[in-house]
């Protein structure tokens, strides 16, 4: 899946952008409706830092997003939650 520029609205904590609550996809709003993962990495080549989030939206979709060092949100994956 190639790259795909978002707009995600964040809940603000400790810091800044400290979690995802809305992801707008093709004008589209996702509601995150729970935190599945979040994950830090740190590029020692561009000395940047890039979060990770993993979300359950309220209509079902597992979305990944990230946040590059410069702020520019990209959704990494989306599929549909397995619903057993």
């Amino acid at each position: 899946m190639p790259l795909r520029r978002v707009r995600v609205e964040c809940y603000a904590g400790a810091r800044a952008d400290e979690r995802p609550r809305r992801i707008i996809i093709r004008g589209r709003e996702h509601f995150v409706a729970s935190l599945l993962g979040e994950f830090v990495e740190e590029s020692v080549a561009t000395k940047g830092r890039i979060r990770r989030y993993r979300v359950m939206t309220d209509d079902g979709l597992v979305l990944e997003v990230r946040r590059e060092s410069d702020g520019v949100w990209y959704l990494d994956s989306e599929r549909r939650a397995n619903r057993e």
